[in-house]
């Protein structure tokens, strides 16, 4: 996927989405000082269900400002290799392609958010 097309198509979709390792690499490389929030986890998993919900809420809230990215681990296992990843769920926030924040399991929303307020500061 070329990447001017993958940035004109992120901008038409909604702030929360299932992506493949090839979607969030270009992500990664595109976002140009936008905040990332991204998740590895799996359906299956009651946490990564609930952190679901948390990262959608948040997703409404900040419609632009910020890209919230869901991947799945049993499709994507290289991939969250690459991140250290080793349990699920794992956020990683992203600033200027460089990961500046992380967390595994669940953390109430409102933590979520000062993260991600951080990331934006």
């Amino acid at each position: 996927m070329q990447l001017h097309i993958f940035i004109e198509e992120m901008n038409n979709k909604s702030n929360y989405r299932v992506f493949n390792e090839e979607e969030a690499s270009l992500l990664l490389q595109s976002a140009n000082g936008t905040p990332i929030v991204m998740k590895f986890s799996a359906d299956w998993k009651g946490t990564s269900q609930i952190m679901d919900n948390i990262l959608k809420e948040l997703s409404a809230e900040y419609p632009k400002n910020i890209h919230f990215v869901k991947i799945d681990t049993e499709d994507s296992e290289a991939f969250a290799n690459e991140f250290g990843v080793h349990r699920i769920p794992t956020t990683l926030i992203f600033k200027d392609k460089t990961m500046i924040d992380h967390f595994e399991g669940m953390l109430p929303k409102q933590e979520v958010k000062e993260k991600i307020e951080k990331a934006m500061g």
